[in-house]
């Protein structure tokens, strides 16, 4: 039996923490609702703008700030997590995801009367892999161990709500940003979960199960800070662009 509690506290810790070196946490926000009022039709300037985004992901661009991201590598992360009845300091390193660039445009329209934005992105496969070591405690029981994380996250589909506005100077500015994450399936392995290879196999197996309904299930943990990041940087590349400008760009 104890054996069971250590297995499903471990699954729960390395979701929080997986979901933390993602996106972090959750700010409020309108909701997504990919169906609205707005009679939208496909913009083909918007999906070629959304298209030519590939070489940015794979190359950079110093003048917007944004680094290679296909691949993205990162040497090392420290998540660290107190609350009153969970502690958790886990270390990634040698961080790697390929494919960022590797989407199809599935939705790509833009309404001037709501000066709304809707675009729907799918990967057909996202490698990432991480090496981790854990120290954690959930409240009942300690959680800890080292080893490799490798997962294959398949049909991974981010939907967004984009709202512009016009600010006293006449400048355009993102009002606010909404989005939805979903997976089709996720395989899942993990090594050195409390030492134990057959802890390791269980907990792969069983996040490999799950995955697509934990997503489900946590989108406001999931997609929450990922929002805050994506405002902060659309709102730097806009950089007082006024409204026609903006409206030039995309139609």
């Amino acid at each position: 039996m104890l054996d069971l509690w250590k297995l499903l506290a471990a699954i729960f810790v390395l979701t929080l923490t997986l979901s933390q070196a993602a996106v972090g946490r959750q700010e409020t926000g309108d909701r997504l609702s990919l169906t609205g009022n707005e009679r939208l039709t496909r913009n083909s300037k918007l999906e070629l703008l959304i298209d030519s985004f590939r070489d940015v992901m794979r190359n950079g661009n110093d003048s917007l700030r944004i680094p290679v991201l296909d691949p993205y590598e990162a040497d090392k992360l420290i998540i660290k997590l107190d609350e009153d009845c969970l502690t958790i300091n886990n270390k990634l390193s040698n961080i790697r995801m390929d494919g960022l660039a590797n989407y199809t445009i599935d939705t790509a329209t833009f309404s001037l009367l709501r000066m709304r934005i809707r675009v729907a992105l799918t990967w057909p496969i996202l490698p990432i892999s991480t090496e981790y070591d854990i120290e954690a405690n959930s409240g009942v029981l300690p959680i800890y161990g080292s080893g490799t994380i490798k997962l294959n996250a398949k049909n991974v589909t981010f939907s967004s709500v984009t709202t512009v506005a016009v600010n006293s100077e006449l400048s355009v500015y993102v009002r606010s940003f909404t989005s939805k994450l979903a997976l089709e399936a996720l395989d899942f392995t993990i090594t050195g979960l409390y030492n134990s290879e057959k802890t390791s196999e269980l907990t792969s197996t069983i996040v490999s199960d799950n995955a697509p309904q934990v997503v489900e299930k946590y989108q406001e943990i999931l997609t929450g800070r990922l929002n805050i990041i994506i405002v902060d940087r659309m709102n730097k590349i806009f950089n007082n662009m006024s409204l026609s400008d903006f409206i030039n760009i995309i139609t």
